[in-house]
Formats: structure tokens, sequence, C-alpha cells
């Protein structure tokens, strides 16, 4: 059964939603073999439906009228109520209040990822259908089913659901937008009579809202990250992340200098965050400039990026760049956008005679690496000059 994460032996079940007519026969046809879902387990009784879904199915190119009830915190995940579905919520939630005071306290040992159960809102104390997303030592998280949005509750503030609120479809349907939904276009959706109409595309189905017969664009939420500037007339010393070309390097400062928040520290703990990241959206349509997140492949980890021409990401905080397909970029956390990007694009002074040859860029690759304590010093002109302590490193002889 779908939800319940061990099942031994026999177990008892009741199916909602259905009598036992023809029941016999569709079990002989499928050798015994059917697909539940379990809605909730009730003194040792499970409560199960044939319909597997938790949302319902919304038409694709149908202008359907309605109402977005919440917007996750991905701001591309939305709940939906179809106008169709508010007066059949409106007198199933009066109905479920007129029960209040009958309501039995949810049990512990009756609690499962997938539970329906009845939960108490915190902002208006009204009681709402829910399920359970995930059981902590302490709390309960559960999702509001006919509304989309969730919070974490104690249990006393749980309640068994009866049976007959068990096999009412949810009111509200789950889409996904191409884009973020900004906090602007988020007041203008929610609690507003809008249309939704589903569109299928590059094997998606998207939600697009009209208001008064016009979209209303969920326009890309471009996250910023700041290009720290090298101070000028200051030994700094860095580490080399990446020689783009012989005159050409991106550098981190190995500390942090005054007036700059660029450093190895700052570079660890970004890395740090996207480490934990494990569920990032995919990035539609990325734009030239716009800032995502990629994996390196060579270690397959999650760095931010740069988005640049020909397919081209520059990994920001290493300086380094490469060629990923559509697909292969995720949205940046708005939470990274604090930190401005680790690694400073400095260019050599070096003499125009010396040739962007493989050789001579594993020279300035050799040579850096090789020499403790390097630190690089940016003149007025623009140009870097790279030293080992007090002493001037010579890249090239004529140079």
């Amino acid at each position: 059964m779908k939800e319940m994460e061990k099942i031994a032996g026999a177990v008892k079940c009741k199916l909602v939603g259905r009598d036992m007519e023809g029941w016999d026969q569709k079990l002989d046809l499928s050798a015994y073999k059917v697909e539940l879902l379990c809605l909730a387990m009730y003194d040792n009784v499970y409560f199960v439906s044939e319909d597997l879904s938790t949302s319902p199915s919304l038409p694709v190119h149908e202008d359907i009228p309605g109402s977005v009830s919440h917007v996750c915190l991905d701001r591309t995940t939305l709940w939906f109520c179809p106008s169709t579905s508010q007066s059949a919520l409106d007198t199933m939630m009066d109905q479920l209040n007129e029960l209040a005071i009958k309501l039995t306290p949810l049990h512990v040992s009756n609690l499962f990822s997938g539970q329906f159960c009845v939960a108490k809102f915190s902002e208006d104390g009204g009681l709402y259908r829910a399920r359970v997303t995930r059981v902590g030592e302490d709390k309960v998280a559960v999702v509001y089913v006919d509304f989309g949005n969730n919070e974490d509750k104690d249990m006393e503030e749980l309640f068994v659901l009866p049976e007959d609120f068990m096999n009412l479809t949810p009111a509200v349907a789950k889409v996904e937008t191409e884009n973020s939904v900004s906090s602007e276009l988020e007041d203008k959706l929610v609690g507003v009579e809008v249309v939704l109409r589903m569109e299928e595309g590059n094997g998606k189905r998207l939600a697009k809202f009209f208001l008064e017969g016009k979209e209303m664009s969920c326009c890309p939420e471009q996250v910023m990250v700041e290009v720290e500037t090298f101070p000028v007339g200051m030994k700094i010393e860095v580490s080399v992340g990446h020689v783009e070309t012989v005159r050409v390097v991106w550098v981190t400062p190995k500390e942090k200098v005054d007036g700059m928040q660029a450093s190895q520290e700052l570079v660890d703990k970004v890395t740090e965050v996207l480490a934990t990241q494990d569920k990032l959206a995919t990035l539609a349509s990325p734009q030239i400039g716009q800032m995502a997140v990629a994996r390196f492949s060579e270690d397959e980890m999650l760095y931010r990026c740069r988005v640049e021409e020909g397919g081209l990401v520059r990994f920001i905080d290493f300086g380094n760049g490469e060629v990923k397909e559509e697909g292969m970029l995720f949205k940046m956390p708005l939470e990274l956008e604090i930190y401005p990007a680790g690694a400073l694009r400095i260019e050599l002074d070096i003499e125009k005679t010396v040739l962007n040859t493989k050789e001579n860029i594993m020279m300035v690759k050799k040579k850096p690496n090789d020499a403790e304590n390097l630190s690089i010093e940016l003149s007025q002109g623009g140009l870097g000059t790279c030293y080992k302590g007090e002493k001037i490193i010579k890249l090239f002889k004529h140079a």
C-alpha cells in the first residue's frame, strides 16, 4: 500500500469510497494484486482507497476560473482551487466544524507519513483536513489538503478524520509555473478570482494565469550576486582558482580584506550550503547573465554559476567554466544572494609578445601554484603582479 513503510503479514483494511459489489471479480482478474492508497489507520484498521492521487488533475488547454490558495517556498509550486470546488469546500468545512467537539484526538501509535487527519490551524484556530508529511520527535508536519499550506503541529492539535471526509477529493490542485512567482505577483494571485490554463511543453505541464483576459506574467526572479573589485596598490595573499588565458587568472583572497567579503572562508561557506541542497528546481530557459547552480563534471558537486553565451556557465566562486545542456542548471537558493562571488578576475602584467599557448598557460598555472604565500598587487592601471613574499614572480623571462 502506498504511503506505508512497513507491512508485515495480513492487515485488516476498509475500502473507502465504494461498496464491495464487483470487488471479488476485480481481485480475480488481478490475481489478487491491487495497489491502494492508505489514507489512515485507526484501531488497527487501515482505511484505503483505489484512488492513488493526493491532488486532483486539471485538464490541459482549458480556461479554469478559480483562485490560488498558497504559493510554496520554491516560488514555482502553487495550489489552485477551481471555482467549481468552492461550494463543496464550504459545505465540507461547515460540517467538519460542527463535529469539532465530537472529534477524537489522534493517538501517536496511529501516526505515519501520509496519514489523513484533522488539524487545528494556528492562525485562526479552525479545524481543517490535513495529511501528515513528517513525524518528528516533538512535532508533526502536516499539509492542509484543501489549501496547500503546511505547518508543524503538536500531537494535541491533531484529531481522527471521520470516515465520511476521507474520500472527498481535495479542493486544491498542485500546479507549477515555468518561472518564479514574485511577491508582487503572489499578492495579485492569492485569494483573487483568476483564470488558470494548463499547457504542455518539453514533457511538462505548466500553469499560466490570466486576469481580465491578460496573462499575469511570472517573470524570472533574478538572483543578484555582487562581484567585488580587487583593491589597488595592496598585496593580497590569494589562491588561484582558474587560469583562463596566459594573462587572465581567477583568484580568491585567503583571508578577509578590509572592504571585501570574498575569501576562502566565504567560498567554503557557500559550498557547505549547497552540499545540503538535494531538491533544487530546474532552471527553465536560462538567460545570459542569470545566476544559477550546476554540478561540476569532475566531482559532481553543486556550485554557483553565471550563464554565459554558447551554453557556457562560469563558476563564480572559482572562475572555471563548463558547457551545460538544457536541464542541467538549477535555480540558485535566494539565501546565497548575500554572498558575493568568491573568485575575482585579474589581468596579469605580462608582455603582449607572450603568446596564449597551452605551454605558456601551463607556465602561469605552475609558477604561482609552486609559490608559497602567493600575493597579487593590482596597479593603478588595473594589471596584477605576482609576489612570493616581497619578491616579484617572473612568469616569463622577457616579461
